[in-house]
């Protein structure tokens, strides 16, 4: 008979691979800055196409920072903090 692991077995496991590490713990560093710039926009109570004016740039611009940040200058996360109306950004991961 098989044994099934749990889902915390299998993930400790692959936590002790350093490369599946590195790259979850990557991952979860763009989830969390996609959410707070979610946050900051939520709060402004703006459009995304209103913080795209705002920063000057194209809504696809402010689509692919909130939904698949991949490398966004911290120039850029502050100009989108600015647009939403938060003037002393901070962010940690």
């Amino acid at each position: 008979m098989t044994k099934y692991k749990t889902h915390a077995q299998v993930q400790a496991e692959m936590m002790q691979n350093s490369e599946f590490k590195t790259a979850l713990e990557e991952e979860m560093r763009k989830e969390h800055l996609q959410a707070t710039l979610a946050e900051w926009r939520k709060i402004a109570g703006l459009t995304s196409a209103q913080v795209a004016k705002a920063m000057g740039v194209n809504a696809s611009t402010v689509s692919r920072m909130e939904n698949n940040v991949t490398k966004s200058s911290i120039e850029t996360i502050v100009r989108y903090a600015k647009a939403c109306g938060i003037e002393h950004p901070t962010l940690s991961f």
